[in-house]
């Protein structure tokens, strides 16, 4: 989080002169909970700003395209886990599930929509692909992140490591509470034992 926060303070200074990497680092280090949660709030009203704007366009807000169709109203949100490779001992660097990377195993969320990322999961190396726990972690900060009226009409997409019951009982119940329409699609390689067993998904 705080990695990520340099990286844009860095690259677009708004507020008078940007200070120098080493100051930055040091002063993003000393961030506790209190105030990574007001700057994740501040990140939300400005995004909150942007899409006000977006959505005044002659084109108006973004929508996503699939096979000629346009998904009119619908907020798409893609979660994945990917790895980065880091040779160092440092801030949870392990050896990964891929024995020949060595690195970190963050979970990013992004909107199909604008192109942007939501949010970033920080995690060791060694962290699961299909945690079902880091993926609802991940998704309810992502979701604090959109505006309120983008929030009715979504649709998660995740591959096979988000293909867990434990995920999608929760994208389904959390709209329940909501009073949202939300839905997912997920995917996942399907290997010679499963139509052996006649899956229906096989069929």
């Amino acid at each position: 989080m705080a990695g990520t926060m340099h990286k844009v303070a860095r690259a677009e200074p708004v507020i008078g002169t940007v200070a120098s990497t080493v100051t930055a680092w040091r002063a993003f280090d000393k961030l506790d909970d209190t105030a990574l949660a007001k700057v994740a709030q501040a990140r939300a009203a400005h995004r909150r700003l942007i899409w006000q704007h977006l959505a005044t366009r002659p084109q108006g807000f973004p929508q996503v395209q699939v096979a000629g169709q346009v998904w009119d109203g619908w907020l798409v949100i893609d979660v994945d886990a990917t790895l980065v490779a880091c040779h160092s001992g440092k801030q949870g660097a392990a050896p990964t599930y891929k024995k020949h990377i060595f690195g970190l195993h963050p979970i990013v969320v992004t909107v199909a929509n604008t192109g942007e990322i939501l949010t970033i999961y920080l995690r060791k190396g060694n962290s699961g692909s299909n945690t079902a726990a880091d993926h609802i972690t991940v998704l309810r900060a992502a979701v604090a992140q959109i505006p309120a009226r983008y929030r009715k009409n979504i649709i998660f997409r995740c591959d096979g490591a988000g293909a867990t019951k434990d995920l999608l009982n929760w994208i389904t119940s959390e709209a329940a509470e909501r009073g949202c329409d939300w839905r997912y699609s997920v995917g996942f390689d399907v290997t010679q034992p499963w139509p052996a067993a006649g899956h229906p998904a096989c069929g």
